[in-house]
């Protein structure tokens, strides 16, 4: 446990299918669904012209200062026929990598929001908010959790269905980063997961559902104080 803190009346950002037991909360507990909102960013980035698949991966802002990983990474899709994109932050550079594979592009940061409406596939380290953001937009995945909380998060990916994988860094290597990557792509099941789920969070409510709800609490709290 993290963090703890409960109230008359909660309302909780991810969707209910994705908190485990999410069935057992009572009517104290709101699931409104993640709040997605258009960015406002200057990325040169386009989307491939070429008509492969786009494997986006991001390992998140806080601890994407791993080289060894990208080095991984790229002898485990040098021969695969997928266009990738990493976000690399901007510690690592560029420049100091070495051989990149052709079908290989990095960017210190890129619009997360957009290349996941055209990607395929997402390798990620399982923020709730990139577990969200990839469930939004029916993207199937493959995790590499890089602390605690993401561990949760790629294993309730794992889970539903919508990841192929969760690659502790112990487990990690090209071989099972190629293993798992191949697992996804090969198996339509996953992205068919992760659109249902997508559709299905468009039922949450969202913001404008979790505003009435809490309108509707503090009209009866007030009515019951009242009444006392």
């Amino acid at each position: 446990k993290i963090m703890d803190g409960r109230g008359d009346f909660n309302i909780v950002r991810p969707s209910k299918f994705f908190q485990p037991a999410g069935d057992t909360f009572g009517e104290d507990y709101f699931f409104a669904g993640p709040q997605i909102a258009k960015r406002e960013g200057n990325s040169t980035w386009q989307p491939p012209t070429d008509g492969r698949p786009l494997l986006y991966v991001s390992l998140g802002t806080m601890r994407n200062n791993w080289s060894e990983f990208y080095h991984m990474l790229f002898e485990a899709v040098k021969d695969m026929k997928i266009n990738v994109l990493c976000a690399i932050g901007n510690i690592l550079k560029e420049e100091k990598f070495g051989a990149i594979p052709k079908n290989v592009t990095l960017m210190p940061f890129v619009p997360q929001l957009e290349v996941l409406s055209h990607a395929s596939y997402f390798l990620t380290h399982a923020g709730m908010g990139s577990a969200m953001e990839t469930l939004s937009f029916g993207v199937p995945c493959v995790c590499v959790p890089t602390q605690g909380e993401q561990v949760a998060n790629a294993m309730r990916l794992v889970e539903i269905g919508v990841a192929s994988d969760c690659l502790m860094k112990e487990r990690l290597s090209v071989e099972t980063l190629r293993g798992a990557l191949e697992k996804l792509m090969a198996d339509s099941t996953y992205t068919k997961n992760a659109q249902f789920y997508a559709n299905k969070m468009k039922l949450d409510g969202g913001a404008e559902a979790a505003a009435e709800k809490i309108v509707d609490f503090v009209n009866k709290t007030l009515k019951t104080h009242k009444n006392k």
